[in-house]
């Protein structure tokens, strides 16, 4: 080891060890801070590990995030990348300059994940913008079959070392592919579940006086108010009545509520008024554009949707009968009900527009 053509000195070594762990502590220090700041969703360049079966104890897998689907906002492609020093064609290596230190994306093993799968204690770090759009780069090239890889990127794919290892990585992108179908059947019966429940709550807050009361105060103080309209394109049932400019539909049709600067956190119920009563109570995701189903009675419906920054409702386990757990439920909604019309008018945002079901 030289410095300037001159052999270290153990003091010197000991001055370049202590500085390489300084690095490597400030590092830790920028990665700790910049995942605890981050938001809860998953972002291009954000770094997981999944326990996944095919893994070997003595390996650590991680996926990276590169880009999110242009026409899907909710699917990210994701690459395993591992510490593997071994560079095939459709490889690329992040430096060990980097802030979580060196790494090769295997785009070759590249996957588009759902947002759900996507926990944020699985996240443990992150990769530079920099290193990201050059592997977006490069993944555009192999897409157009520009790309060839270097001299020895070529030679390292004859490599029985570089063969092992791929298959052992196409064992694994097989789990995730598993893993992947698991979680979307548990999360469909979830989500039935989760609809079923819903539901029933709706049907016994709507018998609630107290309940309906608390939240006609409530929508009556909604003053921050949005655009929204039905939309009616080729995936849609409804009609236009130009008349009215009120959307016409019949009873099950489905037809798209899009409404205007939604923010990502908070909870979003929708109410479904006829004739100044409220006939239908539902949940949707916070998004921009809400699938909805036209519903009976006959006649124009009042749809309104209130975004609050604190939910409305919490589905509880306590009580030791089905009557008794929805009282809790039904109190529940009404106490927070009653504190947003308190302390929280300046976070909510209210949505409306009307649509009306005809006959067969």
């Amino acid at each position: 080891m030289t410095i300037s053509g001159e052999i270290m000195t153990k003091d010197e070594r000991l001055e370049k060890l202590r500085m390489q762990i300084a690095s490597a502590v400030e590092k830790d220090k920028r990665l700790d801070e910049l995942l605890h700041n981050c938001k809860k969703e998953p972002e291009r360049g954000d770094i997981y590990l999944f326990d996944l079966d095919a893994i070997p104890k003595d390996v650590a897998v991680f996926w990276v995030i590169l880009h999110r689907h242009p026409k899907d906002p909710n699917l990210f492609f994701t690459v395993p990348a591992d510490t593997n020093p071994l560079k095939g064609v459709f490889d690329v290596s992040i430096p060990s300059m980097a802030l979580f230190g060196f790494l090769v994306l295997r785009l070759g093993q590249g996957i588009w994940l759902p947002d759900f799968v996507f926990n944020p204690p699985q996240r443990v770090g992150m990769v530079e913008t920099l290193f990201i759009d050059r592997a977006q780069f490069i993944m555009s090239r192999i897409a157009k079959n520009e790309w060839i890889g270097s001299d020895m990127q070529q030679a390292t794919e004859a490599n029985p070392d570089y063969e092992e290892w791929t298959e052992m990585l196409d064992n694994i992108h097989a789990d995730m592919m598993n893993e992947l179908e698991n979680q979307l059947v548990l999360k469909q019966d979830k989500e039935v579940a989760q609809f079923v429940l819903w539901q029933k709550i709706a049907r016994e807050l709507l018998k609630n006086a107290m309940a309906k009361e608390a939240l006609m105060k409530l929508l009556l103080l909604a003053t921050v108010r949005q655009r929204s309209q039905i939309l009616s394109d080729s995936r849609t049932r409804t009609s236009l009545d130009k008349s009215t400019n009120i959307h016409q539909c019949k009873e099950g049709d489905d037809f798209e509520w899009a409404l205007k600067n939604v923010p990502g956190d908070g909870c979003l119920v929708i109410y479904d008024f006829k004739d100044d009563d409220l006939c239908f109570i539902d949940t949707a995701e916070t998004k921009k554009v809400i699938r909805y189903t036209a519903r009976l009675p006959l006649g124009k419906h009042n749809l309104k949707a209130l975004w609050t920054a604190k939910s409305l409702f919490e589905v509880s386990d306590e009580g030791t009968t089905d009557e008794a757990r929805m009282k809790i439920i039904s109190d529940n909604f009404i106490a927070r009900l009653e504190q947003i019309n308190k302390d929280a008018h300046h976070d909510i945002i209210y949505y409306e527009c009307e649509y009306e079901v005809v006959e067969e």
